[in-house]
């Protein structure tokens, strides 16, 4: 939990920092670097499948690390989903709503695997 809360903490003062260039706006800013991250961690399970089988190494480690990575990409579907849902039915920023989902999914997600 810790970890992935630094991680939010991170993304979102890197984003402040980004939107006082005047390119981009703070909300965007997050989302870009956030989807940029998972898409990086996602690409990181992709190479350590493709290292498992060049070691003709076990299956259940491929296979582990492609659900993992196929999870991934489903909670980013999810999250998306999700805050295009809540912007739209509570009338709020969609940039907002993804910020406050992703804190909320930091603080309060599955606690079983930390």
């Amino acid at each position: 939990m810790l970890r992935k809360f630094m991680t939010w903490l991170i993304v979102w003062e890197v984003s402040f920092l980004a939107s006082k260039t005047g390119l981009i706006e703070q909300g965007m800013a997050f989302i870009y670097i956030y989807v940029f991250l998972d898409f990086w961690y996602v690409l990181a399970f992709g190479e350590n499948i493709l290292r498992s089988r060049e070691e003709e190494g076990e299956v259940a480690v491929r296979r582990i690390n492609w659900i993992l990575a196929l999870s991934m990409i489903v909670a980013s579907i999810v999250k998306v989903g999700l805050t295009w849902t809540v912007s739209t039915v509570f009338q709020i920023d969609f940039y907002s709503a993804y910020q406050i989902l992703v804190l909320g999914s930091c603080l309060f997600g599955n606690k079983k695997t930390e």
